[in-house]
């Protein structure tokens, strides 16, 4: 639901820039286009990531696409080659290097594990 995404922060740019990373998984945005939408310079945007969160946009980013194929891959019977594109991964190679590096497992395997329903 869109009125629960709000994040508590002193800044409110990095809430609005969260909220707008996880609508947008999927159109592989970069640390320059959160950095034009919240207005700010990306020396700025980095500091703020960096102090808020303990991550850059760019970790961030990759943690979003992560959540979001996580999400597909338990919820759905969708192809990775599907999840990839719908999670904002830039290729399939990457997703899995990336995928297997934080979970120590393929998206197959992590899906068989995690399935829901």
């Amino acid at each position: 639901r869109r009125s629960t995404e709000t994040y508590a922060f002193a800044q409110k740019w990095i809430s609005d820039a969260l909220v707008y990373i996880s609508r947008n998984v999927e159109k592989r945005l970069t640390a320059e286009d959160i950095t034009a939408f919240v207005g700010k310079s990306l020396p700025m945007v980095e500091d703020g990531f960096r102090k808020a969160l303990g991550r850059t946009i760019q970790q961030e980013l990759i943690e979003s696409r992560l959540s979001a194929a996580k999400r597909l891959l338990s919820n759905t019977e969708l192809p990775v080659a599907e999840i990839v594109a719908r999670s904002g991964f830039a290729s399939a190679q990457y997703f899995c290097r990336v995928f297997k590096a934080v979970t120590g497992l393929s998206a197959e395997r992590w899906r068989e594990q995690n399935r829901k329903g």
